[in-house]
């Protein structure tokens, strides 16, 4: 990492150790900080040129048309193939500087205590996956 361009940013320690455990490329950021502050980071950098097309016949699996698929479902969570992935949100998904996860939202629950509930409120045992970042993790 570039120690000048990581100087450059007005951090105590503890939050330049954190960066730097989390590969922080604090030259990249500079760069890009320094675009934006000079206009040279316009909206439309972020707007896609390119023409959008609908998919062609077969460029799409189509969804089973079994009948038994719910029961085809039930039998993959019996044998264990079926998780549930949660993203407990970062730095861009903030109420107020607090993680979204943690705020309460219904019924005294937070977001992620009603993800949860919903998961293991449905027949069979499926794992939860909790997807945190450096941002969420503590909270």
């Amino acid at each position: 990492m570039n120690q000048s361009a990581f100087e450059q940013l007005s951090l105590e320690q503890h939050q330049r150790d954190l960066l730097t455990q989390h590969n922080f490329d604090a030259e990249t950021f500079m760069r890009l900080r320094f675009l934006l502050a000079n206009g040279e980071f316009p909206k439309e950098r972020n707007l896609l040129d390119a023409l959008l097309v609908t998919p062609h016949q077969g460029e799409l699996d189509p969804w089973p048309l079994d009948p038994d698929i719910e029961s085809i479902g039930k039998q993959a969570i019996e044998r264990g193939e079926v998780g549930v992935a949660i993203l407990n949100g970062g730095m861009a998904t903030r109420f107020g500087g607090v993680v979204k996860g943690i705020v309460n939202v219904f019924d005294d629950l937070s977001f992620l205590e009603l993800k949860v509930k919903d998961v293991a409120n449905r027949p069979g045992r499926v794992p939860i996956f909790l997807m945190n970042s450096f941002a969420t993790h503590g909270p």
